[in-house]
């Protein structure tokens, strides 16, 4: 997986993400935030499993990095 593939990837969770927050009705000012966070969050998970890791632990690591951020 190349790097521009990763970022695309991150975009595109940054976007299902806002698509999520649509659906769900929250606030329109909390869609920035859900499409940053989201797109952090594909950014770790596709960027450790790019690195060898297993998609459980990248998966958890980016809802760790989300929980983080979102404090």
């Amino acid at each position: 997986m190349e790097i521009i593939e990763i970022i695309i990837k991150s975009v595109a969770a940054g976007v299902a993400a806002a698509g999520f927050g649509i659906l769900f009705n929250v606030p329109q000012r909390t869609i920035a935030p859900i499409v940053i966070l989201g797109a952090v969050g594909g950014l770790v998970k596709f960027g450790t499993m790019h690195f060898g890791t297993g998609i459980v632990f990248a998966s958890f690591l980016a809802a760790t990095m989300i929980g983080v951020l979102s404090i």
